[in-house]
């Protein structure tokens, strides 16, 4: 039912706005600069009050069932929202604050109305409006030139960034990787060991015994890789035109992947996570287009297709296999129309896999990695470190022995500063003692964090704050950061004195300096984080609430043909909440799967998957 009194609805606009004005001064920084100066406050009070006058005319109330999914997207948002701010001011989101819960509820009537507008009136009219637009006959051409010339055209940008970055970013694991099977002819099972033969196959193999140059072995590595990333966003543009998404949509996402200085830097980047992505990417997009694929090469074909990149996107990552089966299991639950697919896909990769991590492993001499407990409770190492390492805490003194016994550097939580990765916590990590007495760790982390329940909330807020907040004035202070940089560059990782490193010089500094002194400001400074607006729709919590929305959508339109590609990025979500710091690499699945998302929500009202 539409607000029709003139009067309440002023009344209203003005009680909201106020409430919205309150909000905005309490967690932001950009808003709270400027309101010290009373001009301002006004004028923006103003704006508020003609922004829900003017909603009102907009959206109408919607029936209890989407009211509560309204609210509860809202109160998600808002949670990280201030939670986010509080963090990145005080270095504590400050659970325990009135004034944190309070501002939380002052954020709900803002969010709510932005969060009706998009669902009632953003996806319906701004699909129409942008349908209108010239570029729209473009974005729907279907020949082949088209998409040959889009991938093109992805490539050759990103050939500078490779030319700057010469033979590639080395960087990240596969220095150690390499390091590892030359000095023991094995594999370390740390990492994944499809990646690692790939390394080994690029960089030792091809490169040294067949072109005498680990440089030309790297660079082989570097192309193919930047090949199968730049065809696996040729295939998104591609579906995004089989859907008929606006040409504006279209254009600037394929402006987003050929252009911005992120996606190159990924492309040339040799860690696992990159061809993980590419493989996602094929995986989710041939599922998409069951009947375009099943229409020109034939059922087979297609089974092919799927289980093929979906064994690839599990073995070629570690936590891969894990996303998943988590994708399977959630959406065997929750679908309906294809779960005998979905279960059968299951069945094929998990047979796969298990030939693969069982025998072949063995065959190919893949070592155990005897730490691996330690990777998975990040977290918990992270909490009880904050715990043991404060002063005012509720916490025994045989509590406090076996934290140290445990953790031995739990002490150095606040004394190093380095809470954002847990690294140098769980490397020290008594993995021996965990395995023989699981149950006693397990007891000890739920019983601390009982009696110290703001503790863990801090320290799991400052391990995984990139996921869920973006600061719109500037880059993450480096208790959110820690000492990694987002977006490592090979100028910043030289690993000279390293006898643990494979080395392999770089030469792009050397032919193109300028590209490469580009590279290194922008992976160090991040300057698009100091812009507002756009470091929120270049930061992963952009793609955080995009997502949130999706499901969103999912559930308001009752609409179940997307559960297993949206399980599947819940598996990814999960492991990054788990994880020990945050990286753009490992968050950018989901930046990839953005536009594809958004093309569902405008386009998957009235069409399906299985046509």
């Amino acid at each position: 039912m539409l607000l029709r009194k003139r009067s309440t609805k002023i009344l209203l606009s003005i009680l909201l706005a106020g409430f919205s004005t309150l909000a905005l001064k309490n967690a932001s920084i950009v808003v709270s600069n400027f309101l010290n100066s009373p001009g301002f406050v006004v004028l923006l009070f103003l704006l508020l009050i003609i922004f829900f006058m003017g909603s009102f005319k907009l959206i109408t109330i919607p029936p209890k069932n989407d009211t509560l999914i309204y609210i509860t997207i809202s109160l998600l948002i808002g949670v990280c929202w201030v939670f986010g701010f509080n963090l990145h001011v005080v270095g504590s989101v400050k659970i325990n604050s009135l004034v944190t819960w309070v501002t939380i509820v002052l954020a709900l009537p803002l969010l709510f109305t932005l969060i009706a507008l998009f669902y009632q009136w953003g996806l319906k009219y701004l699909n129409i409006l942008l349908n209108q637009n010239p570029l729209e006959k473009l974005a729907t051409k279907e020949p082949k030139k088209y998409t040959i010339f889009e991938f093109i055209l992805i490539f050759i940008c990103w050939v500078p960034t490779l030319i700057a970055s010469l033979p590639g970013n080395y960087v990240y694991d596969a220095g150690y990787q390499l390091a590892y099977h030359v000095a023991t002819g094995n594999y370390d099972l740390h990492q994944p060991l499809a990646h690692s033969l790939l390394l080994v196959l690029f960089v030792l193999k091809i490169g040294k015994e067949i072109f005498h140059s680990y440089h030309v072995g790297l660079l082989l590595y570097t192309v193919i890789q930047m090949l199968i990333l730049a065809f696996s966003f040729e295939l998104i543009l591609m579906y995004m035109r089989k859907k008929r998404v606006s040409g504006l949509v279209y254009i600037l996402t394929l402006l987003f992947f050929a252009l911005v200085p992120q996606n190159p830097l990924m492309a040339i980047s040799a860690t696992k996570n990159i061809l993980y992505v590419a493989f996602l990417n094929i995986f989710v997009i041939s599922f998409l287009l069951k009947n375009e694929i099943i229409n020109r090469w034939g059922i087979k074909s297609y089974w092919v297709i799927l289980g093929l990149f979906a064994f690839l996107s599990a073995a070629i990552m570690s936590q891969g296999i894990y996303i998943f089966l988590f994708g399977i299991i959630l959406s065997l639950i929750l679908e309906k129309k294809n779960r005998r697919q979905i279960f059968i896909l299951g069945l094929i990769v998990t047979s796969l896999f298990s030939i693969y991590n069982g025998p072949v492993t063995k065959a190919l001499r893949g070592v155990p990695y005897e730490r691996h407990s330690a990777e998975m409770l990040s977290v918990p190492i992270m909490q009880l470190s904050s715990v043991e390492s404060s002063k005012n805490v509720l916490l025994t003194n045989n509590q406090r022995r076996l934290i140290k016994e445990y953790i031995p550097n739990s002490n150095q939580y606040y004394e190093s500063g380095v809470q954002a990765i847990s690294d140098p916590y769980k490397d020290t990590f008594n993995s021996k003692k965990f395995e023989s007495n699981k149950l006693e760790f397990i007891k000890l982390w739920v019983k601390v964090g009982l009696n110290n329940f703001s503790k863990y909330v801090d320290a799991f807020a400052k391990l995984t704050a990139g996921i869920w907040y973006a600061p719109t004035d500037n880059r993450f202070p480096q208790t959110i950061n820690g000492p990694h940089q987002f977006i490592e560059y090979v100028t910043a990782y030289p690993h000279t004195t390293d006898p643990y490193w494979f080395h392999i010089n770089n030469w792009g500094n050397k032919i193109f300096p300028a590209g490469s002194k580009f590279l290194d400001w922008y992976t160090r400074d991040y300057p698009y984080q100091k812009i507002p607006i756009i470091s929120f729709l270049m930061s992963p919590a952009f793609s955080f609430i995009l997502f949130i929305l999706f499901i969103g959508w999912q559930i308001l339109t009752k609409n179940r043909e997307y559960v297993f590609i949206t399980s599947i990025l819940l598996g990814v979500f999960g492991t990054l909440f788990l994880g020990p710091i945050v990286l753009y690499r490992y968050v950018y699945p989901l930046i990839c799967m953005g536009p594809v998302m958004l093309t569902i929500m405008l386009k998957g009202r009235k069409e399906s998957i299985n046509g």
